[in-house]
């Protein structure tokens, strides 16, 4: 089951009780981020649905009216007269062009927009696993900070009883002023321990309502129940990241520079067009008889200085690069994978270590407090006792949400957490 944990002494005087899956969805709605991207593959779809229009024929329709101060005539020699120029002359058209051949240049603009759509998915893709990371470490730090405050509170109470107890100990003779001096730091200690663990609660909460981009607020907070943690093998962990948004996108960032190289290269080639038409034209209206006309364009740039030149060998040197990075992206994709799957492993050590700790040190505590109790233990050993439990406490609950987050980590790169998430393969919703 789930469990409540209540937070205290907040910003505002809204109160807000959210799940982990709550705040993931609230993340996802609100992010800037997550809308921008979101126009960027609309932008990035028309420029290629533009590209695929390169294709089609382009038709035009015009029409002119031209009308002059007065009409301008010829004498005949049989005494009558033939209009040179109508006070209003006009002329209605259509006309249509399709270039057959541009050396590449079409196919080059359609790849590139493609590439350019790629990249905007994926950029997507990225930024929604950036955020649900963000959010689940975020969520996790508010849940161990309540956790810590929770310690800290507990072990305050512990010094000031022990302090009491002290006291009246020193008062019948079985202690010396020396213990009570040593209570009282010890319960200054725990005093500032509790003002660190209410500032790193604050802290924590205006983390998460950051990233949600909310107002500060009260919020109770929902601790998750995890699944466990699904280690694949290291290979396939590898495997997948290598198919991940970060792999595909500097692929797709390679695709777009071979795409402009090829763009460029088309320049020194010529181009072919169709080109046809139809019209009619006339004086004050009248429509004379239509005239229509076709043909085949030949355009060819054949000196342009050396701008084409330069032109190539920049978009050359782009792909160049482009190549470099994919191999760059790959090995540096292979070293975290290795890292961040070791990582998990620790971390799954730490907590199964922590665990230990904390019941040894309980029972240290424990048997310490009976033996002080029973003039059998110096107030030394009750305030290390104390410490180390404290300490163990603490350790534990970083340890075990520390497990969760490196695995989140681990399934960022490999580009599937927000899936994960979705599925409902992490925590239960």
């Amino acid at each position: 089951m789930f469990n409540l944990i209540f937070l205290t002494a907040l910003i505002c005087q809204h109160s807000l009780t959210m799940t982990l899956d709550d705040a993931m969805s609230i993340s996802l709605e609100n992010n800037i981020s997550i809308r921008k991207a979101e126009e960027d593959i609309l932008s990035a779809k028309a420029g290629y649905r533009k590209s695929l229009s390169s294709f089609l024929p382009t038709i035009s329709f015009s029409s002119a009216y031209t009308r002059y101060p007065e009409e301008i005539t010829q004498p005949t020699i049989g005494g009558g007269e033939i209009v040179l120029r109508a006070k209003g002359t006009h002329q209605t058209g259509f006309s249509m062009s399709l270039p057959v051949f541009t050396g590449g240049a079409r196919i080059a603009g359609v790849k590139l927009n493609s590439s350019l759509l790629e990249i905007a998915r994926n950029a997507e893709d990225m930024t929604r696993d950036q955020i649900a990371f963000g959010t689940l470490s975020s969520y996790l730090g508010l849940v161990q900070a309540v956790k810590s405050l929770k310690i800290a509170t507990e072990s305050l109470e512990m010094a000031r009883e022990n302090l009491n107890l002290t006291s009246e100990m020193t008062r019948v003779g079985m202690l010396t002023g020396l213990d009570v001096a040593r209570a009282e730091v010890r319960l200054a200690q725990e005093e500032a321990n509790l003002l660190k663990a209410e500032n790193d609660l604050e802290n924590a909460v205006n983390s998460l309502c950051d990233i949600l981009q909310i107002e500060k607020t009260q919020i109770t907070v929902v601790e998750p129940v995890f699944h466990g943690v699904i280690l694949p093998g290291p290979d396939s962990c590898l495997e997948a990241a290598l198919n991940a948004p970060t792999m595909s996108l500097a692929e797709a960032s390679l695709s777009t520079a071979i795409a402009g190289k090829l763009s460029s290269a088309s320049s020194f080639l010529p181009t072919v067009s169709l080109f046809a038409g139809y019209n009619w034209s006339g004086n004050n209206f009248e429509f004379g008889e239509p005239n229509y006309y076709g043909g085949v364009q030949l355009s060819w740039t054949l000196f342009q200085g050396t701008a084409r030149v330069q032109d190539f060998l920049s978009s050359s040197s782009q792909v160049r690069s482009a190549e470099l990075n994919v191999i760059d992206v790959r090995a540096q994709t292979a070293s975290s994978i290795e890292k961040q799957y070791r990582d998990v492993k620790q971390a799954i050590l730490q907590y199964e270590s922590a665990l230990k700790t904390v019941e040894a040190a309980r029972e240290a505590y424990d048997l310490t407090d009976k033996m002080y109790k029973n003039g059998l233990a110096t107030s030394l050993e009750l305030l290390e006792a104390a410490n180390t439990l404290e300490q163990a406490r603490l350790a534990e609950v970083s340890s075990y949400y520390g497990i969760y987050i490196s695995y989140a980590q681990l399934l960022t790169t490999m580009g599937v957490l927000n899936d994960f998430i979705s599925s409902g393969g992490l925590y239960e919703k």
